[in-house]
């Protein structure tokens, strides 16, 4: 299957067997974006799709720094993040406090300088920190718990010390080895640990699930295996423009504030049989690395295929402020230079590397290189080795310096250049685009230099270096279009700008005439065909060598004397051979002691009263949570008047927020909106309105990273923030004279 990409998005796809054993296709796109205040911008080096888990140090047993992003398919998004933790103004601290905002998803976590336990039970502190590591390692935990390369209270070092979790949450207060420290983190967690092979069932140690596209898994895996984020970290779905609030994960700003840009692929599936369907893609990855101040998105898609080698192509475009639709695309496709490289020796991954990076494209032959992207850093991981711990030297990769083009000689790595990929058009004249298929005869010698209105005196004959490059030219004139109306002698090379030697030196290599495919050539060959191959056959009861491998049961520890012998089957078993071979009955059971008298019985529970819906509705239970958000110390007696005790309240907040959350799984808002509009009318009752004025100096102040201290100026409570700033986003867009005044306020605050 083909990838044509016409933006600068890394694409991948993998053919799979699903479960109910029909084959399927997973498409997979990834976008890498530089974090900015306002809104982020699509990163100049955009990050390679992860074909597997990548460990800290390249090492199984550390924590995992990038999950694998080619799996089929997740439950909702995670949001996972890794990197370090910054104090603000890189002044050292003993303590940062970081903070975590993606839609709904709210987490803190509080990041300690080293810190350990003398043996006479002393706390000691090592030197402030500027910036803190945000590994696993770093958190609680140890061999036996949810997270098995933690920090455990329960060792000591050569003299006796206990060292002391870098993470924990807010708040809490370790005195001693028997104050317990729940593991936390932010980052991905590894397909081996407790966790997630709970959800393997009884298949956990008995399914490799990482090769899960060669042989189909069972049903009874919970696909909410494939999600790596802590489950405090998982949401309904990343929306292409996200509001995104990081404080202390940043290293020029200590809080954050910005938006994705609102960009998003759409993928386009052409059969062979000229059948096009559009993949429907969904965002569920969104990955932080707070080192390089950059973030990544991913979306995945799924469709049928008749079978793992159908023919096809899929078509990825991309829309969004500052892109052109998909019919713009496409009408430009000539214009667009696509490098497909192939990853996997037997053709099972399709992978686009780049496209041009910027809205004009870019063609194959320009010369200049301006806009080329600056070569990635070179080591495993995209930090200098001096900043990862623990005495590892890293070995640097091979990477080139910018996107390949199509007609740039592959690197000496695992990846090679594929032929470009064309489109299926109506047949042209020949002088086509940079990247036409060369001619499958072998042409004459020219005999008078070709009739190009630029073309300069030939040099003396030059060999051509190789066949499998037809576009290459020891030659650079300038690239011209072809008068089209004169005629010209065949030339081997079918493009513009290239003169042919008068006289060559030699005959050219004989070529082997290639009948023309249904479809473009492929960019690789899927499970190993060829990318010229006939259309395959039509599909046939699969090969016993092709089915796939049995699942080995569980282990069964039951008595074995507790397992039946296996029926008889075929004719000779008989209906009179089953009768002989049942056991006899067993004996009559003894006759039942009388039932006790009624009043004997013991009174059955009262059922627990269902909550009051109709009358603690979504809007007054969140004027009381912002009550009690802006008087904590209170908060007895804002439910005391509410008429209500703590264990009801409590019921009531999960109600109310399962169901706002059981809604955007849908797709909707209404609730979270009626909660945030009732949560700042509250605040507003009891501090005042918030004006124009005041929400500018909200805005500048979550700029320049110091929103908690204008919060507390303002009376309103520190989780207030991005409730107001919904709020006043609907406000403004439904009273026009509203929003113009909330502009000039704005920037009048900016201005000061």
């Amino acid at each position: 299957m083909d990838i044509v990409s016409y933006c600068p998005l890394r694409v991948a796809a993998r053919p799979f067997v699903t479960s109910r054993h029909t084959h399927a296709l997973v498409v997979v796109c990834k976008a890498t974006y530089l974090l900015m205040p306002g809104t982020s911008v699509l990163h100049e080096s955009q990050e390679d799709i992860n074909e597997e888990d990548n460990h800290w140090d390249d090492d199984p047993r550390r924590s995992v720094y990038s999950p694998c992003d080619l799996v089929p398919q997740k439950r909702g998004a995670d949001v996972v993040l890794v990197g370090h933790a910054f104090a603000p103004n890189d002044v050292p601290v003993r303590s940062i406090q970081t903070r975590l905002c993606v839609g709904e998803l709210d987490k803190s976590i509080e990041v300690f300088c080293d810190r350990h336990l003398t043996p006479t039970g002393e706390l000691r502190e090592g030197p402030r920190v500027a910036r803190v590591r945000l590994r696993y390692e770093r958190a609680a935990g140890g061999p036996g718990t949810t997270n098995p390369v933690g920090m455990s209270l329960d060792q000591r070092d050569t003299f006796g010390a206990i060292k002391l979790p870098n993470l924990q949450p807010p708040g809490r207060h370790v005195t001693g080895p028997a104050d317990l420290v729940e593991p936390i983190g932010y980052g991905p967690i590894a397909p081996t640990w407790p966790s997630r092979q709970a959800r393997l069932g009884i298949f956990a140690g008995h399914v490799d699930v990482a090769r899960w596209h060669e042989s189909p898994l069972p049903d009874e895996i919970d696909p909410h295996f494939f999600n790596v984020a802590p489950p405090d970290q998982e949401i309904p779905e990343v929306r292409p423009d996200e509001r995104i609030v990081l404080e202390g994960l940043h290293p020029e700003h200590a809080r954050l504030v910005t938006n994705l840009p609102g960009l998003r692929p759409e993928v386009v599936l052409e059969r062979a049989s000229g059948r096009s369907e559009e993949i429907t893609l969904k965002a569920d990855t969104l990955w932080f690395d707070t080192t390089r101040g950059l973030c990544t998105l991913v979306w995945r898609g799924r469709a049928a295929l008749v079978h793992p080698a159908e023919a096809g192509r899929v078509v990825v475009t991309m829309v969004g402020p500052g892109w052109a639709s998909t019919s713009a695309a496409l009408a430009s496709q000539a214009l667009h230079a696509i490098t497909i490289e192939q990853d996997d020796p037997d053709g099972s991954v399709t992978s686009v590397a780049s496209a041009p990076s910027r809205p004009h494209p870019i063609m194959p032959f320009t010369a200049s290189s301006a806009h080329a992207p600056p070569p990635r850093e070179s080591g495993v991981f995209p930090m200098d080795p001096a900043d990862i711990d623990d005495e590892v030297t890293f070995v640097g990769l091979d990477v080139p310096a910018a996107d390949p083009l199509p007609f740039a000689r592959p690197h000496g790595g695992g990846l090679r250049s594929a032929h470009d990929v064309g489109l299926p058009l109506p047949p042209t004249p020949p002088a086509a685009a940079p990247f036409t298929r060369p001619r499958t005869e072998a042409p004459p010698a020219p005999a008078s230099p070709p009739p190009l209105p630029f073309a300069a005196p030939p040099p003396p004959p030059v060999p051509f270096p190789s066949r499998d490059l037809p576009f290459y030219s020891p030659i650079a004139p300038p690239p011209v279009p072809p008068e089209p109306t004169r005629a010209r002698p065949p030339s081997r090379h079918d493009l513009p700008f290239i003169a042919p030697p008068p006289t060559p030196p030699a005959a050219p290599p004989p070529v082997t005439p290639t009948p023309p495919p249904i479809v473009p050539r492929l960019g690789i060959a899927p499970l190993g065909t060829s990318p010229l191959a006939a259309p395959p056959p039509p599909p046939v009861a699969p090969a016993p060598a092709a089915s796939p491998a049995p699942v080995p049961p569980p282990v069964d520890i039951d008595d074995p004397e507790t397992i039946d012998a296996p029926a008889m089957i075929g004719p000779l078993a008989t209906a009179e051979m089953a009768a002989r071979a049942a056991p006899p009955p067993p004996p009559p059971p003894d006759p039942l002691p009388p039932d006790p008298p009624p009043a004997a019985e013991a009174p059955k529970p009262a059922p627990e009263p269902a909550l009051p819906l109709d009358d603690y509705p979504i809007e007054r239970c969140a004027k009381i949570t912002a009550s009690i958000a802006r008087r904590r110390e209170a908060r007895a007696e804002i439910l005391e008047a509410e008429e209500l005790d703590l264990a009801r309240w409590t019921d009531l907040e999960k109600h109310w927020a399962d169901a706002i959350r059981a809604e955007s799984e849908r797709g909707k808002t209404r609730l979270l909106k009626a909660f945030d509009a009732a949560y700042v009318a509250r605040l507003e009752e009891e501090r005042g309105p918030i004006t124009p004025a005041e929400y500018a100096r909200l805005v500048v102040a979550s700029e320049r990273g110091h929103a908690d201290r204008t919060l507390a100026e303002l009376g309103l409570p520190r989780a207030s923030m991005l409730r107001i700033e919904r709020e006043m986003l609907a406000r403004t867009g439904a009273d026009p004279a509203l929003a113009e005044r909330t502009r000039h306020a704005i920037e009048a605050e900016r201005a000061d």
